[in-house]
This record gives structure tokens, sequence and C-alpha cells, in this order.
């Protein structure tokens, strides 16, 4: 007898390949996008499993200091080449002579996730509390600096959904290691709030939609039709959160963007905490009407299952441009 999760996962399933069909989105993961510098598959060993990661290598000889290095994080579900694809890191701006990673999330039956602190809230995920994500991340870094010079001093992580609160995970836990994270339609999980003690400041850019159905702005329990998928803390008490761990001055400059694109139904406000001992900020871009949607990217799903998309800026763009701004050296 079919229960009511099978027939949400079945119409899931039918939706996907519905919207794969017809618009061929990035992270339906459908074809290779050629450049001259298209990430290449690797694979590494960690606590006894083979986990996968795509690489993009660039063409130019590093600055005297080595290659900043960009990990990107996809979301609940996604793959290492979707994200690739999406954000295209590897073709943006001064990035294209840095490093880029898009690791792999561990596959439970046709999903692929993060382990970024919220547990036993969906369906089968309670087997990611096993998997040690972090020190995945970690090790490829050490797999790098094997075999490439690399800035240590330069080392950033962003991710959509799933992959922003594993960007907050990885910051909060390894502070010493991250210059900058980027967060996209993502919150914090609730135990690594709690357990909230960076060792040095972190600059962070983060993009949230008022309007996102699935991490709710206010916070609350994060939903996907009937499945739960864990508690999504305020937005703006984790950019609280971050600001005052910087010694940020509490009270920030706040800016309207370019309505570059009027009929989107979106406008994105900016809010920047700075000040402190050293030059680590926050950046907060509260894109009004916004969804679960990374703004500048394709309307991937139906609008009432996701919500809005917002033109106004490419995140990709402007997260490198805000990752270049930031480094460990600069930030302590």
């Amino acid at each position: 007898m079919k229960t009511g999760h099978f027939y949400f996962y079945e119409l899931f399933f039918i939706i996907v390949l519905m919207v794969c069909i017809t618009s061929d989105p990035a992270w339906c993961d459908t074809s290779e996008t050629p450049s001259k510098n298209t990430p290449i598959k690797q694979s590494i060993k960690v606590d006894g499993r083979m986990r996968n990661f795509l690489i993009s290598l660039p063409a130019k000889p590093p600055s005297p200091a080595g290659y900043p290095v960009i990990y990107s994080l996809h979301g609940g579900g996604g793959t290492m080449r979707a994200s690739a694809r999406m954000s295209q890191f590897h073709n943006t701006g001064v990035a294209k002579s840095w490093i880029v990673i898009y690791p792999q999330g561990i596959r439970n039956k046709l999903k692929a996730n993060w382990n970024d602190g919220r547990v036993h809230t969906q369906p089968g995920k309670e087997s990611y509390a096993y998997i040690d994500d972090v020190k995945f991340i970690l090790s490829i870094l050490i797999e790098l600096q094997a075999k490439h010079p690399i800035d240590l001093q330069r080392v950033y992580a962003t991710g959509v959904s799933n992959g922003a609160y594993l960007s907050h995970r990885l910051a909060s836990e390894h502070a010493e290691i991250f210059a900058a994270i980027a967060p996209v339609i993502g919150s914090m999980a609730e135990s690594v709030a709690q357990n909230f003690s960076p060792t040095e400041p972190v600059s962070v850019l983060m993009i949230n939609g008022t309007d996102d159905p699935l991490v709710p702005y206010e916070g609350g329990m994060s939903k996907f039709g009937k499945t739960n998928l864990g508690i999504a803390l305020p937005v703006e008490k984790v950019v609280q959160m971050w600001f005052k761990h910087n010694g940020n001055t509490p009270q920030p400059q706040i800016d309207m963007l370019p309505d570059n694109k009027p009929d989107d139904g979106c406008i994105i406000e900016q809010y920047r905490y700075s000040g402190g001992p050293g030059s680590a900020e926050v950046v907060l871009l509260k894109a009004h009407g916004g969804g679960h949607t990374s703004p500048g990217d394709k309307q991937y799903a139906p609008k009432k299952l996701i919500g809005r998309t917002c033109y106004d800026i490419h995140a990709s763009d402007y997260i490198v441009d805000f990752f270049a701004k930031h480094s460990k050296s600069s930030t302590n």
C-alpha cells in the first residue's frame, strides 16, 4: 500500500523530471558546459569512503602567495556538476585565476545531502549524522597543498540551501581556515548555533529571500510539502551572531541596490556591518519578495513551490567580488 510520503516523493520526482525536460536547469545535471577552465573529477578517501569532487585549475600561474581556493557546495539533492554549471565560479571574475572546488555530498537513494548539523528531521537523513563532511572539505585542502601552491590566507566557502548551512558550520568550527563565507538561501543549524565559538573573525555575506518557503526568513521549521527539513534560525539572528563575534559595529550601513529588473517582483536591501578590530565584515543581502532561489539564476521550479527569483544581481559575481576583498591577514 502506498503511503502519503510515497505519493509526495513520486509527485516531486515527476515535477523535477518535467522541469528538467522543459527547461534544462543547471541543477538537473544533464550536460557538460565546455570552457577553458572546465572542472575535472577527482577523488579522495576519507574515513574509508571514496569521496568525489570537481576541481577547476586556472591556466595562469599563481601569485607569489599561491592560489586562492573557493569551495562551492551544492544544495540538498544536488550534485557537484550541477553546482559547477549553475554557479560558474570557475568562469567568474577574478575567480578564473583561483582554484575552485565543487565537492559532492553523499548520496542516499536518489538524493545527496550534507551533514550540516540538522539530523533526524528527514526520512532517511539520520544516516548523514555519521558522515563527517567537515573532515571531507578540510581533507581536500590538505590534498591541494600537497600538489599546488595554495594561499592559505584566502580560502573561501559558499553554498546554496543545504550547502549554505554547511558553509556556516565550516566557518564556525574552523574559523582559522576560512577568510570568508557566502551562504545563499540557507541558515544555521541549531546544533551549530549552540556550539558557536569561532576562534577568529570571519567575513560573512548572506543572501536570503524574505518569501523563501523552504528556509523561512523569520526562522522556524523548514518544510517542503509535508516533509520537515529541520529548524532554520532567523536569518537576522545569524547575522547578529556573526557581527557580534567579529566585533563589528551593530548599526549597519543600509543601502537599496539598483532595481535592475523591476518586473521580477523583488528588490534587494543591503545591510553592511563593519568596524571592529580588523577588516572582517558581515553583509546581508535581503531580497524582499525573493524565494528559495539564488539571485540571477534560472527560475528552476514553479513560483508556487520555491518563490520568485530576483534578477537585480547575479549572486556568483557578487560573491566573488566579496571574497576578493577579504583574507585572513586582513581580518585579524
